[in-house]
């Protein structure tokens, strides 16, 4: 039996960076360069004023956004071959990604939900609504209250990240693996990229540092929504499908 070839992507503030997103890192209007960490995004400033202000005006900011050329890409791609097959994963805490049709993983969680801080029921309550600590959960929690639906420095990632490494764990010769904007730097995303032998591909707006080129078979330094970097993915990704069904009809003969 044949195995079928599948894609494991992940993005970082960068593919959102096009859609004028700001990075938090990267550049000098990164929101780290503007706002204390501690203050606006740290498990123990999660009841503060600063951090409501800063959750509602990134929710203000993703409102007015729209998906970019790279979004789109995935999910034609994804809708192309199957979310089974091209399984997306994404540390940014906008919706981008599904505005653009794409179904994806949030690793971060994300900006349009709320969670109960004893039960963990969420609640969608879209990207307009501003929260601002006075909200209670309705399902019998000892008035416990609602917070935002992601995660802040100093928690633990949850479930999603256990689904991540496994599908990269599971990556065979026949399989690819992409990373576009995420620097690399911090834990777990630099853990990931260890003893691949599939190809891989890696896409950074800021200079790739030597220690990670020499880690993906493909390293482009540019925009995610360049010319090269979307004819890069698109014809990667379509050759290994490609490869699955020359292999097929050669069974066949």
């Amino acid at each position: 039996m044949i195995s079928s070839p599948k894609v494991v992507i992940i993005t970082g503030s960068g593919v959102s960076a096009p859609s004028n997103i700001p990075t938090f890192r990267n550049d000098n209007n990164g929101f780290w360069k503007k706002y204390e960490t501690k203050k606006v995004c740290n498990v123990d400033t999660r009841k503060s004023k600063d951090h409501y202000d800063f959750m509602n005006m990134f929710r203000k900011i993703v409102l007015d956004s729209k998906p970019n050329e790279f979004h789109y890409l995935l999910s034609s791609l994804q809708n192309k071959f199957g979310e089974d097959r091209i399984k997306i994963y994404t540390s940014n805490i906008d919706n981008l990604h599904e505005t653009s049709g794409s179904k994806v993983t949030h690793l971060h969680g994300s900006l349009d939900s709320f969670r109960c801080e004893t039960c963990s029921h969420k609640y969608k309550l879209g990207l307009t609504y501003k929260l601002d600590g006075k909200e209670l959960c309705d399902k019998g929690c000892a008035n416990s209250f609602l917070r935002n639906d992601i995660i802040l420095f100093g928690e633990y990632f949850g479930k999603e990240y256990d689904l991540l490494e496994d599908d990269t764990n599971n990556l065979g010769d026949q399989d690819l693996f992409i990373i576009v904007g995420n620097s690399l730097s911090i834990f777990p995303y630099d853990h990931l990229i260890k003893n691949k032998t599939c190809k891989s591909i890696y896409v950074s707006y800021d200079k790739i540092p030597s220690d990670i080129e020499k880690k993906f078979t493909v390293c482009i330094q540019d925009s995610c929504v360049s010319k090269e970097v979307l004819d890069t993915i698109e014809k990667e990704t379509l050759n290994i499908f490609k490869s699955l069904e020359d292999l097929t009809n050669d069974l066949k003969l």
